[in-house]
């Protein structure tokens, strides 16, 4: 006969063998193909994708986020409001929007992190970028921990309502900044 308390351990083991728990998961550009490993997860999103970069011009990463919205997903990409920053264009896919936003101060807009389907989360050092794949020292991780996501979605929405659609003019220098 088995018992209560055996009984209770056998579906404690059942429950612990499927379930799944979020755990981050770390990449370094040392010991990994980083770009792949971002088209690979771009590629499986479904629904929504929110980005916000600094730096974004990586031809194989444009490809894959232009392939997100050709396949319906909602895009929308955060930049560093410095000219030049982007190879992804607001007018190529109706469901794909470029927003730009200068740091506090005279700052950068300086984060590295994607949301996806409101599910995923990317982020770490990683710019979208040549440089960070091949000549730069980066890191990325992907965790799925619903309340980290939560907290990276609604700071890209806090940021998102603060951007601008056009990056800053060249003529236009940011103010020094000021310390009081």
């Amino acid at each position: 006969m088995i018992s209560l308390a055996s009984s209770f351990r056998v579906t404690l083991l059942l429950l612990l063998a499927t379930a799944s728990w979020a755990s981050p998961t770390a990449y370094f550009s040392s010991e990994d193909d980083l770009q792949s490993r971002i088209v690979k997860t771009l590629d499986r999103c479904q629904t929504s994708l929110e980005i916000a970069l600094y730096e974004f011009s990586s031809p194989r990463l444009t490809q894959a986020v232009e392939r997100a919205a050709e396949r319906g997903v909602f895009v929308r990409v955060l930049l560093d409001a410095t000219p030049s920053r982007t190879s992804v264009k607001n007018n190529r896919f109706p469901n794909l929007e470029v927003r730009y936003l200068q740091g506090r101060r005279a700052g950068a807009m300086h984060h590295k992190f994607a949301v996806l389907d409101n599910q995923e989360l990317m982020t770490g050092s990683f710019n979208w970028t040549r440089a960070a794949q091949y000549m730069n020292h980066e890191n990325i991780i992907f965790e799925d921990d619903g309340g980290i996501v939560l907290a990276y979605s609604r700071q890209f929405e806090d940021l998102w309502r603060q951007a601008r659609h056009r990056p800053a003019s060249f003529h236009h220098r940011r103010e020094p900044v000021r310390h009081e």
